[in-house]
């Protein structure tokens, strides 16, 4: 599973430098699908955040002019009909956009279209990384636009779900229900959510609700509910789901749910960042479950403050490495021990 790593906003880039910022990310998401298409390798998940080819602003733009269900699915087939070359967007939510803005959503749209076309007659998995909550319902549209082109056959492109945000399992429902509605693939993506302090710190500056679980015992609850719900709901037809986490408690859960629901274990899949809790990847392997290990890659310039983000943003769990460690050293003396190895 490899992830695209940029974290700046194009919107604070010059006009030159957002345009020449897009062409790179849609290049380096190109070249990425052709290498594994390529290599036809049915396993290979592709990862990456619209915010490679959106401002912040265009997103949470959109996002402010979603209040209920009906705005939410006008907005999907008014981006869906974007991507299949219409510009003409009065009539519809996207009509309060100014020429600047867009400018700016039509051009990405274009750049993740173009891009697109090189997932079609392959069996590779794009999911779309979740973001802040202020601009995750415009991604989640813009991603629901392009399940509604892709997936009707098999799950090509996928959500992602932050399960630590409140009205996640809301969230999760509403586009489930659409899903079956208009008899698409489900493809999904569970994380606990890698914005949680600067959420929080968001909430207190503009005296706003915090959208986060106030603990993380709420949050693994919350996660572990979604997981069963999802193992005991009957899709209609293909699906593919991602258990993005490093927390043991919440994979055992979901390795039991499996054995008891009989799911077929590809459709069920686990994930987590490479270079940590491996000891866990590992037994899953051995246990012959489908594991697969984020990698991020770029440049250095974007790479460094995505690892940056990611070191201080999953601080909370970093309580795990220590356990690691305890692993590492007795696989290490094992490994110096001939006697162990024959074993």
């Amino acid at each position: 599973m490899v992830m695209m790593s940029y974290e700046n906003d194009l919107g604070l880039c010059s006009e030159n430098d957002y345009y020449s910022s897009i062409c790179r990310n849609q290049q380096e998401l190109i070249k990425t699908i052709k290498l594994f298409k390529k290599r036809n390798d049915k396993t290979v998940i592709v990862h990456y955040k619209l915010t490679g080819f959106f401002p912040f602003s265009t997103l949470r733009k959109l996002s402010s002019q979603i209040k209920n269900r009906t705005d939410y699915i006008d907005t999907i087939f008014a981006v869906k009909n974007i991507f299949r070359g219409n510009k003409i967007i009065d009539g519809t939510i996207l009509k309060h956009f100014d020429a600047s803005e867009r400018k700016y959503l039509l051009n990405g749209i274009e750049k993740i279209r173009e891009a697109m076309e090189n997932v079609e007659k392959s069996d590779l998995q794009v999911l779309v990384d979740a973001e802040y909550t202020d601009m995750n319902e415009g991604i989640n549209a813009i991603t629901m636009a392009m399940i509604m082109l892709y997936n009707v056959e098999v799950p090509t492109v996928g959500l992602t779900f932050q399960c630590y945000l409140k009205n996640s399992l809301n969230s999760i429902m509403q586009n489930l229900n659409i899903i079956e509605e208009f008899n698409l693939c489900w493809n999904c993506k569970f994380v606990r959510g890698a914005y949680m302090l600067s959420e929080r710190q968001y909430s207190d500056l503009n005296k706003v609700p915090n959208p986060v679980f106030d603990s993380y015992e709420e949050t693994n609850s919350n996660y572990d509910k979604i997981v069963e719900m999802i193992f005991n709901y009957h899709f209609s037809k293909k699906y593919s789901i991602l258990l993005a986490t490093h927390n043991i408690n919440s994979i055992r859960k979901a390795c039991k749910l499996l054995l008891q629901t009989n799911r077929h274990t590809g459709s069920f899949k686990f994930g987590q960042l490479m270079g940590m809790s491996d000891h866990i990847s590992l037994q899953l392997g051995s246990l012959n479950f489908p594991v697969y290990k984020s990698s991020p890659y770029g440049n250095v310039e974007d790479t460094i403050p995505y690892l940056v983000r990611r070191f201080y943003e999953n601080s909370s769990i970093f309580g795990n490495v220590k356990n690691d460690v305890v692993f590492i050293r007795k696989e290490f003396f094992r490994r110096l021990n001939p006697l162990s190895l024959k074993n």
